[in-house]
């Protein structure tokens, strides 16, 4: 199970910043084109919802004066159609992305872990332990990653990316693969999926293994006064337990029933 901090109560603080936001904005109304990705459990365009989707949603209702439309495309367009102004803001940029906009605070959070077969009762409690092992990872997690986990893989002939890391879950299940790598919401999601399609496999049946602090993505903006009106609205979601709550109510959706 996850462990979220719980959220905060609203506090009289929290409340007059966020009047400001909408009572003294820096920039005046306009017709905002949105870059999001298109993936689970983040960004998901149908019923355009997602967790990453519904932070961002959280932030523009501190700033109702702008119209706002999401465009889904590929992670990869995202930084170049923000870059070349086709849109306005992009949404999940990482920081190293040579993106020419201007970066928000960190925001998305992502939980980068290590996912065993509870039955090999594998310890793994440092990046150190992955030695030898058969690891499934996301594709470009050696890099993202990097350090001695880079290392370690570059001279690891078992370690493989995957470009669907769903089908990874039962590849560490029938002992194809001794561990996965990713992100905990999209192992939970891709786990709920299979419950779905009446899959045997639960939470139950894996060890969840944290080696990595938390890594942070930004959005990214063509106007660095919106920018400054967005970085506003993303402490008072922070401060008024917001934030912490989106994340929250998506853990108890995808862990329900796995």
């Amino acid at each position: 199970m996850l462990t979220i901090i719980p959220p905060l109560a609203h506090g009289l603080k929290c409340s007059a910043i966020g009047l400001l936001l909408i009572l003294c904005p820096t920039v005046g109304a306009k017709d905002l084109v949105v870059g999001v990705g298109d993936f689970e459990p983040f960004f998901i365009k149908e019923g355009n919802k997602g967790l990453f989707l519904d932070l961002t949603k959280e932030i523009f209702k501190l700033l109702p004066q702008h119209t706002v439309k999401y465009s889904f495309m590929p992670n990869r367009r995202l930084a170049a159609q923000v870059s070349n102004g086709k849109i306005d803001v992009a949404c999940n940029i990482f920081k190293d992305s040579h993106v020419t906009a201007h970066l928000s605070v960190p925001l998305f959070r992502f939980t980068d872990v290590v996912i065993s077969n509870k039955r090999r009762n594998l310890s793994i409690e440092k990046v150190a332990d992955l030695k030898g092992l058969r690891v499934a990872a996301y594709q470009g997690a050696r890099e993202l990653l990097g350090g001695e986990f880079k290392t370690l893989m570059t001279n690891n002939p078992h370690y493989k990316e995957q470009p669907d890391q769903s089908r990874t879950i039962l590849m560490v299940l029938h002992n194809r693969a001794d561990v996965r790598v990713g992100d905990i919401f999209i192992f939970l999601n891709d786990l709920k999926n299979l419950a779905s399609q009446q899959v045997a496999a639960s939470l139950d049946n894996f060890t969840i293994h944290r080696i990595w602090p938390d890594v942070y993505s930004h959005m990214a903006f063509k106007d660095e006064a919106l920018r400054d009106d967005v970085n506003k609205a993303i402490k008072t979601i922070k401060e008024n337990g917001t934030f912490d709550a989106v994340y929250k109510r998506y853990e108890a959706h995808l862990v329900t029933d796995n």
